[in-house]
């Protein structure tokens, strides 16, 4: 009982109220020591693991520190950049008194703004590419900014490439042959495919490419996050979208769903690049029904998925293996499952 509260001795770092009581100079009990930290008597209703793990963005509210490393990161960005989903929140934290049990009870209320998004679409998007023969950058493949210095894109993107080495990345761009001087150019300092990758082959067909300056970032070049088996499937993979190239040339995403193991091992049967057939474990297929509007893969550029399942932040699903399959009845893509190279990424982009 602390000033006719209900307390309960507790480590200060799991009491939301303590840093309220450091602040104020309101010091409560101490029933005891951990080590260095105080036990406290906090009048707080339920406990937090540990407040250090714990951040709080008047946007969405908290945001929980608790792993693995990549998803740590990208809460980072979130809470620092301006994504465009987060923008149409607004967060408050509530703390009130329970008459009953005589302790606070701390909630957060999140809110919706209705103002109009901005027009700017996929700002994750990138470009692997070099130059031709007069000194014009000439695009290789697609691929997806996952932080300050790494772009994720496919393995035979950047092993053994017909159209050369990879010698730039591209950012900031919405079509493929705009003035080169509008785009945001950084050298590429080294490309790093997955060491199980062997061309032609289409398992693991996955790899980073390390930038020699840091990307900068804003609301135009923003890092999407990675998918983790730990997400809630059914709430990740409301929205899956991928990259493709329409006649203009420009970037246009196709909105696609998930088909079944019978129908990916159907579709991508024993063949040169797959010769134990699709692997549902490291690959994933996606389609979408009836006449598709451009057939036309950016290759090695991202699965996403547009749900909020990291705080509104976009999810990296997976990454293009190989050009969609188009007829009348619909088309299909074949995909790295991205999911699954989460540790190789991390030890890399993260180390």
């Amino acid at each position: 009982m602390w000033n006719d509260m209900e307390g309960v001795c507790v480590n200060f770092y799991r009491c939301f109220s303590a840093p309220e009581y450091v602040k104020n100079r309101t010091h409560p009990p101490i029933c005891s020591f951990d080590g260095n930290v105080p036990i406290i008597c906090c009048t707080d209703c339920l406990f937090f693991q540990d407040l250090r793990k714990i951040r709080w963005n008047n946007n969405i509210g908290f945001l929980r520190f608790n792993g693995p490393k990549s998803k740590d990161k990208c809460l980072n960005y979130v809470d620092a950049l301006p994504y465009p989903d987060k923008t149409k929140y607004t967060a408050k934290l509530l703390k009130h008194l329970d008459p009953n049990t005589k302790c606070y009870v701390i909630t957060q209320s999140i809110g919706r703004i209705n103002t109009p998004l901005p027009p700017r679409k996929a700002a994750y998007m990138a470009h692997l590419a070099n130059l031709d023969d007069i000194g014009d950058v000439k695009f290789l493949c697609a691929g997806a900014i996952i932080s300050e210095r790494f772009v994720l894109t496919a393995g035979h993107c950047v092993s053994g490439s017909v159209l050369g080495p990879v010698k730039y990345i591209a950012v900031d761009f919405m079509k493929t042959d705009t003035y080169a001087p509008l785009w945001q150019l950084y050298t590429v300092k080294r490309t790093v495919p997955h060491p199980d990758y062997q061309l032609p082959s289409k398992y693991h067909d996955i790899a980073l490419v390390e930038t020699k300056k840091m990307i900068t970032l804003s609301d135009l070049v923003l890092p999407a996050c990675l998918y983790m088996e730990t997400f809630d499937r059914k709430r990740v993979r409301e929205i899956i979208k991928a990259s493709t190239v329409d006649n203009q040339n420009n970037l246009e995403p196709a909105t696609l769903e998930e088909l079944d193991d019978f129908a990916c091992s159907f579709l991508y049967p024993t063949r040169e690049t797959l010769p134990k057939g699709f692997n549902t474990t490291i690959q994933t297929c996606f389609g979408s029904t009836g006449e598709a509007d451009s057939c036309q893969s950016a290759t090695g550029g991202p699965l996403m998925s547009e749900h909020l399942a990291v705080s509104c932040a976009p999810l990296v699903y997976g990454v293009t293996a190989s050009d969609r399959i188009c007829g009348p009845a619909g088309s299909s893509g074949l995909y790295t499952r991205v999911s699954y190279y989460v540790p190789w990424i991390e030890s890399i982009v993260w180390h």
